[in-house]
């Protein structure tokens, strides 16, 4: 979910641009890390339809800065050491991208100028938008939860890249909140890279598990229902490209939408993407995101509970 903006369609992946936002941060979850240059891309879907505040005690400014554009590989990608302990949340502005929250996740505040709290809630930890994003037409705002790689930006206790085939077991939980006014989703971005890449495009397969969206994005007709971990999901894919290259999209859309998705087991929808030619045990899993895809609106969105494994 780190990245200079790439070109986005109605219905895409997570990503992080290289925008100012405001944060309200527990101080046990606030660094000042150096941003890493990112970008991002998604495929045109074939169906075109049409991201937090808290109380604070100090303020610390950073101008918003032009997003450069991204290098083909990072040789030293950006970690986070461990936070110290809680104490009383402040107010930051974040230039660009990723807050190291828990010492183990990033959390990417993302898009157009949204505002967002950062908060620990015990397992995990929570993000909720403040601000409205205003209607252009396609996707300007992405927060999301990040553990693993993205472009050049990796969390702090990464396990990914690894080869899918050596993966062993890799799942994530996580829960929303808020159905405002807008149109968004919720879902799950999860990146396969033909190589142990840590920065650039992927050019494998990005598999997106929606828990949940807004009527009038995209559409289902016409497509399969896949059963996974006893639920079912429509599966949708076509092939993405940018300027950057091209990559297999493969979206998971649950039939009954939901709040939240636990304990989920990240190789059961890869093997159906690989049962559709749309991945391969030889690629790398890159990272495990999850947050939101916003079109417009979007105010009180909440997101928490995040956790993942690789």
């Amino acid at each position: 979910m780190l990245k200079v903006r790439r070109t986005r369609a109605l219905v895409g992946s997570f990503a992080v641009a290289a925008a100012a936002v405001t944060c309200a941060l527990p101080a046990s979850a606030a660094t000042s890390p150096t941003p890493t240059p990112t970008a991002t891309a998604t495929g045109t879907p074939p169906v075109a339809t049409s991201p937090v505040p808290a109380a604070s005690s100090t303020a610390v400014t950073a101008s918003p800065t032009a997003s450069p554009t991204p290098s083909p590989t990072v040789t030293k990608p950006f970690t986070t050491a461990k936070p110290a302990a809680k104490s009383a949340p402040r107010i930051i502005w974040v230039s660009k991208h990723t807050i190291s929250v828990d010492g183990r996740y990033l959390i990417n505040p993302d898009g157009f100028h949204e505002t967002m709290t950062l908060e620990n809630v015990g397992y995990g930890n929570a993000f909720t938008v403040a601000t409205k994003t205003p209607n252009k037409g396609h996707v300007l705002a992405f927060p999301d939860f990040l553990f693993g790689c993205s472009w050049g930006v990796c969390s702090p206790h990464r396990t990914l890249p690894v080869q899918v085939k050596h993966d062993g077991d890799p799942g994530g939980s996580v829960s929303t909140a808020g159905h405002p006014k807008g149109m968004y989703n919720a879902a799950y971005d999860i990146w396969l890279e033909l190589k142990p890449y840590l920065g650039g495009q992927p050019h494998g397969a990005e598999i997106m598990i929606w828990l949940r969206e807004t009527p009038g994005i995209g559409s289902t007709r016409g497509a399969p229902k896949v059963r996974i971990d006893g639920a079912l999901y429509w599966l949708i894919h076509w092939r993405a490209h940018n300027v950057n290259g091209s990559w297999n999209y493969v979206q998971f859309r649950k039939v009954s939408q939901t709040n939240e998705l636990r304990g989920i087991h990240i190789n059961d929808f890869i093997r159906v993407a690989e049962a559709h030619h749309l991945a391969s045990p030889n690629w790398y899993l890159q990272n495990i995101t999850a947050g939101f895809e916003i079109w417009n609106g979007g105010q009180g969105l909440q997101m928490s509970n995040f956790w993942a494994r690789g």
